[in-house]
């Protein structure tokens, strides 16, 4: 079997466009030893600056590393151009122009050589451009799903062969997730995963007496988690910065429901110092809460304690559906799959109104779409796997039907369950 692990070369170098570290986490630990490459060709076609990183720590050798350079990326533009505004370009809903697709179709064909896979791997984005040079050939975007990797939960990702966030499978076939039915039994072990998850949390949550106190002061809590979205190359909202997006949500929300704020887990804060002491004095419903509790997931003490979240391209607005918490999306389409709301508009009707169960989205999801950190190290698993995706493909192409349960509900929700005590039990040794 062929195997391209892609990066793409307008994901730019200020952003850590797609660091060697980062496809050595997802492309090597994941893929390359788990799944095992002795008997595959692989190749991995990267911008300069991953490649120069590959080749620094030693690991271009395992990834056959091909280098596309900023001059080849930018060679048809003006001087000032940035990969940014390339990067932008690319993944609008306008898109590349058919010049620009040709040029960098061209480009990739040169450095494959006449080369063609059988798969290809994408981190994150799944260029265009991509998909019309191989129509042929198995395109599967890479990211963390719903647990990503923080603790107390186990590692999961997903393969999606339309895309990430917007363009994701999940976003394209919404309506038969949603409508993906589950008998009495399966609404019942959801139930009890659900409750098996809340449970642990709580019972070892440290903010529980915060919250209480907001809780009586306030008529509604709701859940704002910042997850650096803003300004992104995304172009999930036109809000520059997460502050401004912020401050746009205080004005326009009633001052009788509290704000929790969050901020993400991993890299720099979002909101300084400055900003969070601005926001304190003007709007007396901002409630900043900067302790994690046990564990660094900044908003798993919160969801039980609100009564919805308000999200932006967030992950843990997923993570809110095991709570039964309802979600407001504010991005233009990545959270809209599993959302209850689009917008703030009539917020406090929209509080009133009885939680939709979610039960079979997160039965679907668990068992079709996520691959968890047990199957992540089993080299016959995904091979099974990756062979079955490839005659699916070739055979039906990308329908809903693409994927198949792969997992026992009940054997899974044992699995996360016993995971999630066990990190809690380490935890509490540790620091006891």
């Amino acid at each position: 079997m062929k195997v391209l692990f892609y990066s793409d070369p307008t994901y730019f170098i200020e952003r850590g466009g797609n660091s060697a570290g980062i496809l050595v986490d997802h492309f090597y630990f994941f893929l390359m030893q788990s799944w095992g490459c002795e008997d595959k060709d692989v190749k991995t076609l990267v911008p300069e600056w991953t490649h120069i990183g590959l080749k620094k720590n030693r690991y271009d050798k395992y990834f056959n590393s091909i280098p596309i350079y900023k001059s080849e990326i930018l060679k048809n533009y003006k001087f000032d151009t940035s990969l940014e505004e390339l990067f932008i370009k690319q993944y609008s809903d306008k898109g590349f122009s058919r010049k620009e697709k040709e040029y960098f179709k061209e480009l990739t064909l040169k450095k494959l050589n006449g080369w063609v896979p059988d798969i290809i791997f994408c981190f994150s984005y799944l260029s265009p451009f991509l998909r019309e040079l191989f129509p042929d050939v198995l395109i599967l975007a890479q990211e963390n799903a719903i647990f990503s990797s923080r603790a107390p939960f186990m590692r999961s990702l997903f393969y999606d062969p339309c895309g990430f966030g917007r363009h994701s499978f999940l976003n394209k076939y919404s309506n038969e997730i949603n409508n993906f039915a589950i008998n009495e039994e399966q609404n019942i072990l959801v139930e009890s995963l659900k409750n098996g998850i809340v449970n642990e949390v709580e019972k070892h949550n440290t903010n529980k007496d915060i919250i209480s106190e907001y809780r009586k002061k306030f008529s509604k809590l709701i859940l704002l988690p910042l997850a650096t979205t803003c300004g992104s190359p995304q172009k999930e909202t036109e809000f520059t910065h997460d502050f401004y997006y912020t401050d746009y949500l205080m004005q326009s929300l009633p001052q009788d429901i509290g704000v929790v704020v969050t901020q993400h887990d991993i890299g720099a804060s979002v909101l300084n110092q400055h900003m969070v002491s601005y926001l304190k004095a003007k709007y007396p419903n901002f409630i900043f809460l900067n302790n994690h509790g046990v564990f660094s997931s900044a908003s798993l003490n919160i969801f039980a304690h609100v009564d919805a979240v308000v999200n932006l391209s967030s992950g843990t607005g997923l993570q809110a559906i095991l709570w039964d918490k309802p979600v407001i999306a504010m991005d233009k389409k990545f959270s809209h799959w599993f959302s209850d709301k689009v917008g703030i508009d009539g917020i406090q009707e929209f509080l009133e109104k009885p939680v939709k169960s979610k039960n079979n989205l997160i039965y679907w999801y668990l068992t079709h779409y996520c691959m968890f950190e047990n199957r992540l190290s089993d080299s016959e698993w995904l091979n099974n796997y990756f062979t079955k995706k490839l005659d699916k493909f070739k055979k039906d192409g990308i329908r809903f039907d693409f994927y198949e349960q792969i997992e026992d509900f009940e054997l899974l929700s044992k699995y996360i369950i016993d995971y999630v005590k066990e990190q809690y039990k380490q935890t509490c040794i540790a620091q006891s």
